[in-house]
């Protein structure tokens, strides 16, 4: 009767490497910059490496389709949206290049002036609101202060 060789054991060294978090940091820029934002966020929990690494991410890029936020309340929904936007604007650090806004339970044009107020700090050079159709939206003063923006594009959304 043959004897079978029972399978190979990885040795410690082997297990111990964590291929992810030693990727160049062009791979990891560019990784990120693939997905969306909530999946950019969700790396965060990979490795103590991972953890920070979507807070530099330059576009920040809002849309019903990636927050995915379910819920049948228009309230929850809104004060989710609200909380993402707030929570990911006062972690990020670094320049914001793209800033877009389309989501169609946001109605509170005091949230969005507050997000301008903070682009127009920084050196924001696209942005885009979509704003959902019965709603009317008034540019706030603090957009004119967006000294590097390039592109400004407001639109309503059926």
């Amino acid at each position: 009767m043959k004897r079978r060789n029972p399978p190979k054991v990885p040795c410690k060294m082997e297990m111990d490497i964590d291929y992810i978090s030693n990727l160049p940091e062009h791979i990891t820029d560019k990784i990120l910059s693939c997905l969306s934002l909530r999946d950019a966020v969700r790396t965060s929990i990979l490795s103590k490496k991972w953890r920070n690494k979507w807070i530099s991410l330059p576009h920040l890029i809002f849309e019903n389709q990636s927050l995915l936020i379910s819920s049948q309340d228009q309230t929850l929904i809104r004060n989710k949206l609200l909380n993402i936007v707030d929570h990911v604007l006062l972690l990020h650090s670094g320049p914001i290049q793209k800033f877009k806004l389309s989501h169609r339970d946001l109605q509170g044009v005091y949230d969005i002036d507050r997000w301008i107020l903070f682009l127009s700090r920084g050196s924001v050079q696209e942005v885009i609101l979509e704003i959902w159709k019965g709603h009317q939206y008034k540019l706030p003063a603090s957009l004119y202060f967006c000294q590097k923006l390039i592109h400004l594009e407001i639109s309503t959304v059926y």
